[in-house]
């Protein structure tokens, strides 16, 4: 079953992908790969080295960059660029193993890690479950079954982000960003790795009905403020100070 239906307290992840794969920098490693002089190996060198650099990749977003920037460095010769393909390979199915674990580590049931890992690999983290992106629970305790028997929020965060996940894309009910949700949960763990990760502090959303107390447009902000939560609201305010 798809985890589509993990909505209790969601932070919701756009899709933002490329023709080319999940890479949002395709000039990520090509500086590097330039660098290794790698024309100048031989091909069982050239590979070599490639493989030494693609072992130290532990998400598929840097996966597709450095696929993207390595490829013409073994496309001279065909059995070399089969050799390479296989190489590939193996590193997606050992990443996708590597990311199911993770998952199921921090709480996620065996068939939600397998979703999570696979989506990943497809360059699907954001769409493939729901309409809008990929949600997932924003309070440790509020993490059950059937799709977790408990649930490490943080490191379940950080496996989305890392694979390409937006941080900035609305919740389909309310509009609430991910740092809304985690305002209003009081997260401030989850609202730092947001922000560190490209967050908007600054974004705001109009009221719905039933929402009271808050202006008719707020802010993560607002709602921090609105709560009493001092600590939030300072980490809000500068982030708000530094243009985020």
């Amino acid at each position: 079953m798809k985890i589509k239906y993990v909505v209790l307290f969601m932070l919701t992840f756009n899709s933002a992908h490329s023709d080319d794969g999940q890479c949002k920098d395709k000039n990520q490693y090509s500086a590097t790969l330039e660098r290794q002089n790698l024309q100048s190996k031989s091909k069982k060198d050239r590979l070599a080295t490639l493989k030494d650099q693609l072992d130290t990749i532990s998400n598929f977003h840097d996966l597709s960059c450095f696929e993207y920037a390595a490829e013409i460095h073994v496309q001279s010769e065909p059995d070399e660029y089969t050799k390479w393909e296989r190489i590939v390979a193996q590193k997606n199915d050992k990443l996708e193993r590597e990311i199911e674990q993770r998952a199921f580590s921090a709480g996620a049931t065996r068939q939600t890690a397998q979703d999570i890992a696979q989506a990943a690999r497809n360059g699907h983290i954001n769409d493939y479950l729901t309409p809008g992106g990929l949600t997932f629970l924003t309070e440790t305790i509020n993490c059950t079954e059937p799709f977790f028997h408990s649930c490490d929020t943080i490191e379940l965060m950080k496996i989305l982000i890392e694979n390409g996940a937006s941080v900035n894309q609305s919740e389909g009910v309310t509009d609430r960003t991910p740092l809304m949700l985690a305002a209003e949960k009081g997260n401030i763990e989850a609202a730092q790795l947001l922000l560190d990760n490209g967050a908007k502090a600054s974004t705001r959303v109009y009221a719905h009905e039933g929402e009271k107390g808050i202006p008719s447009q707020y802010s993560a902000l607002d709602i921090a403020q609105e709560k009493g939560d001092y600590k939030m609201a300072r980490l809000l305010q500068n982030a708000i100070k530094k243009g985020l």
